[in-house]
């Protein structure tokens, strides 16, 4: 029997291609498969990284207390490179065991409530290309329904959304225009039921932080639940926009649900409490004329016939008939040769002032008692400033109405006698005198005189001895002054 050799046959060139089209279909699979797996294993090493670091920090900010926030939303910051120098972590490394940027690391605390701190890290790795996101988006609160009428109770969920995570968040649950729960800030782990059952009009505040520390606010529309009657049917129009100061006497027309049995007034001005005002029996139309100076807010609680009742609160209407009040100055009981201003300032606690006034002075007189004018608030009530300011000027100098020499025996070159003076001044009045002579050896001086704002006096120099020459001078009140000496006299002795 003849034993033949085994056909042998190579790959043919489609069939290499079709390996090599499987192999990289297999290739593509294993790596979508694994990158994933790479990426989030990469993730939570740096996410434990942060972990770490702000479980530091808390440590640091316990021992350092004086270097929290102080006020809600400041913040205050530590950086990585002093959390390792003051042993609260170990030297933080990559993925590649490399140092971290310690200088640019750092964690945030953000004062949140009056007992609670919000902490955020940035971890920066520069050899692994890693950097924690900075997030500056405000997280998104809604509410679901935003607002309702019933006549059982209201479920509102509040949903808080964010880009990257939502970190606390707090609701405040306003009813009767009153503060009635407030949560504080709470960890956010998903929607928010918030029941509200008993009768009264509502609103709810929400409040949220993310991990970044951004924080947000909204107030929801008007919940309102009602057993019977609908506080929603009143309408409420008034002669003037609620929130506008005025000084007229506000109308405030009120309509009422048909099925109104019974209702019930009061008010409140400014932080005052609600004061009941009247009671009224069913449900005609009707009238309440506001008078009294401030911000009123109406409150109308609802009856029907079998004692359901519903809550209605107005906003504040803004009410000025208080005239403003006005301190005057810049008076003065002195005389001065300048001008002068006197100035009324106005205060007004209600609708506020226009301004201040002001009034000139610049010619000479004695104008007591002056009023620098009238002051305004805004809505035009008006306050006569006090008349108290005195503005005394005077540029006049003093007048020497009579000077005359007495003489005896001429003895050498000087005089032997006396010379009289009388001088006046008609605004001011007279102020200090000086004056002084010599002889033909010594000055001799006479004491200054003040004449305190008399209007006239007089002056004899000289003691009929030897004298050689004289200076006198007489000033006013307001500082002008007049002068003669011994060349004015002329003296013929």
């Amino acid at each position: 029997v003849e034993v033949g050799y085994m056909n042998k046959r190579a790959f043919t060139l489609l069939e290499l291609l079709a390996a090599i089209i499987i192999l990289g279909l297999l290739t593509t699979i294993v790596i979508a498969g694994i990158l994933p797996l790479l990426n989030r294993g990469n993730d939570e090493y740096y996410q434990s990284q942060e972990d770490m670091i702000v479980l530091a920090a808390k440590d640091y900010f316990t021992d350092y207390r004086s270097k929290l926030p102080k006020e809600i939303g400041e913040t205050s910051e530590v950086t990585l490179k002093e959390l390792i120098e003051k042993k609260y972590i170990d030297p933080v490394k990559d993925r590649n065991n490399k140092d971290c940027n310690y200088e640019d690391s750092k964690v945030v605390v953000q004062k949140i409530s009056d007992d609670e701190y919000q902490y955020y890290v940035t971890l920066i790795c520069e050899t692994d290309s890693y950097e924690t996101e900075e997030d500056r988006t405000k997280p998104v609160i809604t509410f679901s329904p935003n607002k309702q009428v019933s006549t059982n109770g209201i479920k509102v969920t509040m949903k808080v959304t964010d880009n990257i995570k939502v970190n606390k968040y707090r609701y405040v649950i306003k009813k009767d225009d009153e503060n009635m729960t407030d949560t504080g800030y709470l960890d956010y782990s998903g929607d928010v039921e918030i029941n509200l059952t008993d009768k009264g009009v509502y609103k709810i505040i929400g409040y949220a932080i993310d991990t970044s520390g951004n924080i947000t606010n909204r107030e929801s529309g008007i919940y309102s639940i009602y057993q019977g009657i609908d506080c929603s049917q009143i309408e409420v129009g008034n002669s003037i926009t609620t929130k506008k100061w005025t000084k007229e006497d506000i109308d405030v027309n009120i309509k009422l649900p048909s099925n109104t049995y019974r209702w019930e007034l009061s008010k409140k001005v400014g932080n005052s409490d609600y004061v009941a005002v009247n009671s009224y029996i069913g449900n005609a139309s009707t009238k309440i004329t506001l008078n009294e100076s401030g911000k009123t807010t109406l409150k109308l609680v609802l009856y029907d016939s079998t004692g359901n009742s519903c809550t209605y609160v107005t906003d504040e209407y803004y009410l000025d008939k208080t005239p403003p009040t006005c301190t005057s100055g810049g008076g003065s009981d002195s005389w001065t040769t300048g001008s002068r201003t006197i100035t009324g300032t106005c205060s007004d606690s209600e609708s506020g002032c226009k301004g201040n006034v002001s009034k000139f002075y610049n010619s000479e007189g004695n104008f007591a008692n002056q009023s620098p004018g009238t002051v305004s608030d805004n809505v035009g009530n008006t306050t006569v400033c006090p008349a108290n300011q005195n503005v005394r000027i005077d540029r006049t100098k003093p007048v020497y109405t009579s000077v005359y020499p007495g003489c005896g025996d001429p003895q050498g070159v000087g005089h032997k006698g006396y010379v009289k003076f009388f001088f006046s001044d008609a605004l001011s009045g007279l102020g200090v005198r000086t004056v002084h002579y010599w002889d033909a050896g010594n000055n001799v001086y006479y004491p200054d005189i003040n004449y305190n704002g008399a209007p006239s006096g007089g002056d004899t120099l000289g003691t009929g001895g030897r004298w050689l020459g004289f200076e006198h001078r007489i000033c006013d009140m307001a500082g002008n002054c007049s002068e003669w000496n011994d060349s004015n006299v002329g003296f013929s002795c």
